[in-house]
């Protein structure tokens, strides 16, 4: 998988952990832990992708 930049931080309203990806628009995740909201988000991420290739669109540029 490429790189992408994963930003996470706690939500004092949802009582959980976020993730999100802000190079793929509005794909977030959460968990009750930083590993499992990292763990899901590239979940997310995947799945992203293969809806993209898919449909044969170009995917988004990787920050690597």
């Amino acid at each position: 998988m490429e790189n992408y930049k994963i930003v996470l931080f706690w939500s004092h309203a949802d009582k959980r952990f976020i993730a999100n990806a802000p190079e793929l628009g509005d794909i977030s995740a959460t968990g009750k832990t930083q590993s499992q909201a990292l763990a899901n988000i590239v979940i997310e991420i995947q799945r992203y992708m293969d809806s993209y290739k898919s449909v044969y669109v170009k995917k988004p540029n990787s920050i690597s």
